[in-house]
């Protein structure tokens, strides 16, 4: 019985569960070792007694060390998923939700956009003001990404100042009134502008070929003079 209360400690985050075993197994063991009028039961129930003390004492620090490693490992995989600066996903994120996100769409024939887009002459931006304030910039349009995104989108840092949108269950008209919110929020709250590439997902394009053509109409959106976005055929 103390092998199986060590057995409940080790894999048990809750200790009232851990003592209601612990009290339900050993204690009626340890009283009847000792009503037992002889010798070798009573050696027993001293024997109970010292495994029942220490496991009281040790149960508490273990379930504590045990619940820090759970957090702990939370806490690993969240930071191996976020960008470390924004605290928006990264591309592990990004491609961890594809492999959900493509094959369903395609049984569901639910149409998802994808949208870059990246900060207007950011570099000048950087040099002018220090990277600090790069840094402050990068977060602040960050939080406007997600303030304007719905709870199903994901928002990825995707280079040094561009950004990828994943928007499931939305067209291409859905995806340009999302766009025209943000550039009206980043023009109130900032004082820069940012170019992008909408493009939606059709059979059989991959993923990685979305995002290209995607690529191509932010290049096609900075080459046509910045601040504003281009739409893929």
């Amino acid at each position: 019985m103390t092998l199986i209360s060590g057995s409940i400690l080790s894999y048990s985050t809750s200790l009232p569960v851990i003592f209601l075993f612990m009290n339900a197994s050993m204690l009626p063991l340890i009283a009847k070792a000792f009503w037992v009028q002889e010798p070798l039961f009573n050696t027993l129930g001293f024997m109970l007694l010292i495994a029942y003390l220490l496991l009281s004492g040790l149960i508490p620090r273990q379930n504590r060390l045990l619940v820090e490693n759970i957090v702990l490992r939370i806490e690993n995989e969240h930071q191996s998923l976020t960008d470390p600066l924004t605290e928006l996903g990264n591309r592990r994120r990004l491609y961890l939700l594809v492999e959900t996100l493509l094959p369903s769409s395609l049984r569901r024939k639910d149409p998802f956009s994808v949208v870059i887009l990246d900060i207007d002459n950011f570099k000048l931006y950087d040099d002018e003001f220090g990277h600090k304030a790069g840094d402050d910039l990068l977060i602040t349009i960050s939080e406007i990404l997600k303030d304007c995104s719905r709870d199903q989108d994901l928002v990825v840092r995707y280079g040094g100042e561009e950004f990828l949108l994943v928007l499931p269950s939305t067209g291409l008209d859905e995806a340009v009134i999302l766009v025209e919110r943000i550039r009206s929020v980043v023009k109130e709250k900032s004082p820069v502008t940012f170019s992008a590439g909408i493009a939606t997902h059709s059979e059989g394009l991959s993923f990685d070929q979305l995002v290209e053509k995607a690529d191509q109409c932010l290049y096609l959106a900075k080459a046509e003079g910045r601040d504003r976005y281009v739409l893929a055929d």
